[in-house]
This record gives structure tokens, C-alpha cells and sequence, in this order.
């Protein structure tokens, strides 16, 4: 409910190998919870869809309260290439937490991750690719002088 009000979010940083990407607030159109998301091999029910309207696109926002996502439902999603983070409330339940705690949360940088970043995802792998290939020329280029007695 306070996400739907708010329409503000901190996505979590992209901390990948190659890839790193800060936390960034996100301001959706407008946050639906609970809407069904089918298509041809699943249905899913995220806790909450924020929706960019104007730039297209949303991000699924899961909330762990009592159980994470599990690996087969991460599977899912990420073979969707389905934005997807989830925000760690499971530590609030256990005080008496206020709307304010709730709102504080959706906007701090921590107690959240990436579940599913395909734009991110593929920038990690092409720089990966790329480091991969210079070193597959560096060693080629070694082997070259070592057989050619310039080593």
C-alpha cells in the first residue's frame, strides 16, 4: 500500500564482475499490487508492478516478509528477462514497525537486490566477453613468441 502511494523506490546497485551500476531512486506512473502476469509457459503474481507509462517497461517488486524468492520462481524470471527486485522486510516484522519505517525501507539502498536485470545482465556479459577475448589474444600472442624464439 505505502509503495502504491509513494511510487518511489531504491533499485538496488548492479554489483556484477564487470558491471557495477550505484543504487538509483525510482519514480513509477503508477504502482499496481498483485496483478497476474502470464504468458506462454507461466503465470506469476508479483507483489507489486511498478509501471513507467511514458518510457514503457516495469519492474516486478518483491517483498520478503517471510519467505525469499525461490530458486525455481527466480528461474522464471529471469528466463523472462523480467526486471525484478526484492526488498527485505522480514527484519520489521519483528518490531513494531510504523508506515514511516515502511516508506523509510522503499527508499534506503540496502536490505534489497536484483533478482532479474536484463539490460545490466547484458552489458556484464559483453564486458565479460571482451575481457574473455583479450586474454584469449594475449595467450595466443605468448605462444606465438615462444614458438617463434622471441620469448
Amino acid at each position: 500500500n505505502v509503495l502504491a502511494e509513494t511510487k518511489q523506490v531504491m533499485l538496488p546497485e548492479y554489483n556484477g564482475n564487470y558491471y557495477k551500476h550505484c543504487a538509483e531512486l525510482k519514480t513509477f506512473d503508477r504502482v499496481e499490487k498483485e496483478q497476474v502476469c502470464r504468458n506462454e509457459d507461466s503465470m506469476r503474481r508479483p507483489d507489486c508492478i511498478g509501471y513507467n507509462d511514458t518510457k514503457g517497461g516495469n519492474i516486478w517488486i518483491e517483498i520478503y516478509c517471510r519467505h525469499k524468492i525461490d530458486e525455481t520462481k527466480k528461474a522464471e524470471i529471469r528466463a523472462q528477462q523480467q526486471y525484478c527486485i526484492e526488498i527485505d522486510f522480514s527484519d520489521l516484522l519483528k518490531t513494531n514497525y510504523s508506515e514511516e519505517d515502511v516508506k523509510n525501507r522503499l527508499l534506503e539502498t540496502c536490505h534489497r537486490e536484483w533478482i532479474c536485470c536484463p539490460a545490466w545482465d547484458m552489458e556484464e556479459e559483453r564486458l565479460k566477453a571482451e575481457e574473455e577475448a583479450k586474454i584469449q589474444a594475449l595467450e595466443e600472442e605468448r605462444e606465438e613468441m615462444r614458438n617463434s624464439g622471441k620469448w
